[in-house]
């Protein structure tokens, strides 16, 4: 156990200091033991020394030892076993690095179970241990204390001791931590060691960065011991050895937190990708097969997400990392979660230089293909082809490709000849959905369930392009082995002058989905700020003032506790961004305040408003898909926190089975790939409860009968035209303007009857282009929406049809549920908000309490953040 072991080095240290005073000369100098040198001048005589029937602590040890001396010093040494003809010819003089029990030591110098030692014994190193695990610490003891740069030496009289934690010590003081996710009143929480805790916290990059400790210690001075931090796996030339796992990077990483906060609890994201110099590939090496190549004709040296090898060694090194971990007496009760990535799990350089064409992602596409047609009749019919799935690759020619042909004419791939690209594109993301899926167990039950596990994934609103791989978040959604997600917060409006102050954060994803299947969402606030770095300079400018960083903060925190989600200050160069005790007193006030606001929310909170996505939808997006998803997903989003209403996110699943029936509105961005079982189900659920669903662009190949069920109208599609529309006097008395976003479509869809109003019309007269249709039995309303772009004004017409109240009708951005407002103000000026009824409402930074209103007026510098609790939460949340 830790006292046990810190006791030993005690002892050591103590016993050192004595030798040397009592070697000091007149001239109080401290003499300097003698030294074995391993390594010098890139060359070394030693060899290491395992028993020729080692177990595998034994065989581990040493392996890690010759990794740990390659990677500092570049000098490979040999690894040979202890076998002989007999004892005579053992050569007791020669240079040898002894790892475990070997027929070089008649004892092997560990008394009790679980010692460790490390020794020299003439021009021999000995490093062994009693017990399971015990060579392995033994070995990373000396890796971290003595393997430190290019030359590698070690004190004749080194005489080290001590001992790991056994689960047989007595008076434990230290066990592994026990961290879950757990309901509370609806509502998914983050508990540790069965502790709620406010999931606010600092993210230092161990990977380039040096500021990390001093941060932590700020943090942790601030009562944030929440910490995150990044480790490589570090695949290296042995890529293949299972037992090749070294710790003296991760030590690095977690040392770096613990050095400044001591009571830290750790997110450990882990960097699962393999990376490999392309030069030094010989193309008779399974990693030259395995390696991503792209249609550009380029190379990459990174592994291909579809090798099963990489995957399998990865899942054995992430096992090993997790056990050493939660067996070590150093990090047990630190460790809270892992958080995997790789390359933050989008398929590597596919926007730069296009689909992985590599052998092992065409033969991953082929086993996929099997199992979804069987034979190859099935396929050839499917794709209208005669080859069969033999010959069958991943497309080159894919519309979404860097390399291909920008100007194809279908906005949607709806025919047989495209219906090979569509697949290719579902297999890409249910390929990394379960990668992902796969780690996560591994981690589960290495850690016997007791760690969390979160991934980068679900970037459905900023990459629009299911070539991503980020499409099939349903999938991670019902997995019982993921606790989270994570990804930063956007980046699509932070790029004008004032970078992140009076920008949205908007989230990436459907976060609302992600809270009502009992995980929680981890925002990365990646703002660049003025300490320690240029206020002008770079892609994103940073936050000029310590006031601005307060503001952005107030408001990201405040989006986590309105959609109960976490939320980590992020210095993303490891320079020091966030190196300013105030910013910390600053994050502390808030999760004093989130945590208060956990402690008065006694349901799930409610929305007015879901934008609805269909992950699947995009992969039937044709002619570069981001010319229409940046419009239909990320830009209308943007649009939605600036419309002043309280909305949320959902996946288009989570609508069908009935996650958020409890809603007025529902605007389907994308409904073009709806089933026609799925179109029953939405039916019954959207015509009940005088409930409002607006359809945007188009419904894919759905026959009009369906569409006429799901939404009232005959709506027909024709070849192409452009989204472009005048309003008829009816939509401007409704509040509608004319969409600024107009594109030509391929193919185009139009109201021909069963309308009630008529909002717009196409400009060139040929159909309807927005109109709304009333069922007079259930007073529930159906809006088709033929443009590809909804602004904030058009949201709030929307909006005023449904019946949903607008907090805000400026351009500031707002984002609320039914018992919170956080209010950010995209300019300077006097502002109002409204509440639709009369509430209390408490305004937190200003410590003022209103009772019965139904509005309030207010001034705002930009930026500016504000806190409004209402109803009985106002009262509960007074300070």
């Amino acid at each position: 156990m830790r006292l046990k072991l810190l006791q030993a080095i005690q002892a050591i240290f103590i016993l050192c200091g004595l030798l040397c005073l009592s070697g000091c000369e007149t001239k109080n100098e401290i003499s300097k033991p003698s030294l074995l040198t391993i390594v010098e001048g890139g060359g070394t005589d030693y060899v290491i020394i395992r028993s020729d029937i080692a177990g595998d602590d034994e065989i581990k040890a040493a392996v890690m030892l010759r990794d740990a001396l390659l990677e500092a010093t570049g000098v490979k040494l040999t690894l040979m076993t202890d076998w002989v003809k007999g004892k005579g010819d053992i050569d007791f003089s020669a240079r040898e690095i002894i790892v475990g029990k070997t027929n070089r030591i008649e004892n092997n110098m560990a008394a009790e179970n679980g010692e460790c030692v490390i020794a020299v014994s003439g021009d021999r190193i000995i490093i062994t241990g009693e017990g399971s695990g015990a060579a392995v610490a033994a070995a990373e003891y000396f890796i971290s204390d003595y393997v430190t740069g290019p030359t590698v030496s070690v004190p004749k009289n080194t005489d080290v001791r001590f001992f790991i934690y056994t689960a047989a010590d007595e008076g434990v003081d230290v066990m592994p931590l026990v961290t879950q996710v757990k309901t509370l009143n609806d509502i998914p929480r983050l508990y540790i060691n069965d502790k709620l805790t406010v999931p606010l916290l600092f993210f230092g990059n161990t990977d380039i960065g040096t500021n990390v400790t001093e941060q932590a210690q700020m943090a942790a001075r601030a009562g944030i011991n929440l910490h995150s931090v990044i480790y490589n796996l570090n695949f290296d030339d042995d890529y293949t050895d299972t037992g090749s796992y070294a710790y003296t990077n991760l030590r690095a990483c977690l040392d770096a937190v613990l050095k400044g906060d001591p009571d830290a609890k750790i997110i450990l994201r882990v960097n699962t990708g393999a990376f490999f110099n392309p030069q030094i590939i010989a193309e008779d090496d399974w990693r030259y097969k395995d390696r991503i190549c792209y249609t550009d004709g380029t190379a990459a040296g990174l592994v291909s997400t579809a090798s099963d090898r990489w995957a399998e060694e990865a899942k054995r090194r992430l096992t090993a990392i997790v056990e050493y971990m939660r067996s070590s007496p150093d990090y047990m009760d630190h460790i809270a979660c892992i958080h995997l990535e790789k390359g933050e799990w989008f398929e590597f350089g596919f926007r730069e230089k296009g689909s992985d064409i590599s052998e092992t992602n065409d033969e991953g596409f082929r086993r996929w293909l099997t199992d979804l047609y069987k034979t190859d009749d099935a396929l050839n019919t499917a794709w209208n082809v005669s080859y069969g799935i033999g010959p069958a690759a991943v497309p080159r020619d894919l519309p979404n490709n860097v390399s291909s042909d920008h100007s194809y004419p279908n906005t949607l791939m709806l025919t047989s000849d495209e219906q090979r690209y569509i697949d290719y594109l579902d297999y890409i993301g249910r390929l990394v959905s379960g990668r992902i899926d796969d780690f996560a167990k591994t981690i589960k039950t290495a850690s016997d369930g007791n760690l969390l596990v979160i991934a980068f994934y679900g970037y459905l609103f900023e990459l629009s392009d299911a070539q991503s791989g980020h499409y099939d978040m349903q999938r991670l959604l019902n997995s019982a082995y993921i606790d989270g997600f994570a990804a930063p917060v956007s980046y699509d409006d932070r790029t004008g002058p004032n970078g992140g102050l009076g920008a949205t954060s908007a989230y990436m994803t459907a976060v609302d989905s992600v809270t009502r299947h009992g995980k929680i969402w981890f925002q990365e606030s990646d703002q660049r700020t003025f300490v320690n770095g240029s206020p002008d300079g770079g892609w994103l400018p940073s936050l000029r003032t310590i006031d601005d960083i307060f503001q952005v903060h107030r408001r990201e925190a405040g989006m986590s506790m309105v959609h109960a989600n976490a939320m980590w200050a992020m210095d993303l160069t490891g320079t020091g961004w966030l190196l300013d005790q105030r910013i910390w007193d600053n994050l502390a006030e808030l999760n004093t305040v989130y945590a208060d606001y956990m402690g008065t929310q006694t349901k799930a909170p409610t929305y007015d408003v879901v934008f609805v996505i269909d992950e699947k939808a995009e992969s039937i997006a044709g002619q570069p898909s981001r010319n229409i998803s940046m419009n239909l997903l990320s830009a209308t989003r943007l649009e939605a926190y600036h419309a002043g209403v309280q909305c949320a996110f959902a996946e288009i699943t989570d609508i069908i089975d009935g996650r958020f029936d409890d809603a007025k509105l529902y605007i389907f961005m994308n409904p073009y790939r709806i089933s026609d079982d799925d179109a029953a189900i939405l039916a019954d659920r959207l015509q009940s409860g005088g409930k409002t669903a607006v359809f945007m662009y188009g419904f894919g190949k759905m026959e009009p009968s369906v569409i006429k069920m799901l939404c009232g109208m005959d709506i027909a599609m024709s070849d192409s035209g452009s989204t472009n529309m005048k309003l008829t006097e009816e939509g401007s008395g409704a509040g509608f303007i004319r969409p600024e976003i107009r594109q030509t479509v391929t193919p185009r869809y139009g109201v021909t009857g069963g309308r009630s109003a008529t909002y717009a019309e196409y400009s060139d007269g040929s159909a309807a282009a927005a109109v709304l249709y009333e069922d007079s039995v259930t007073r529930s309303k159906s809006v088709f929406y033929g443009g590809t772009h909804l602004n904030r004004q058009n949201i709030r017409a929307l909006c005023a049809i449904a019946g949903v109240n607008i907090i805000s009708d400026g351009n500031d951005v707002v984002t609320a549920n039914d018992t919170m407002i956080v209010y950010c103000a995209s300019s300077a000026g006097q502002k109002t908000i409204s509440l639709g009824e009369s509430r209390d409402v408490y305004d937190y930074f200003n410590d003022k309490y209103y009772e019965n209103i139904s509005s309030l007026k207010f001034g705002a510098a930009l930026g500016e953040t504000y806190y409004f609790f209402l109803g009985d939460t106002a009262k509960n949340m007074m300070r």
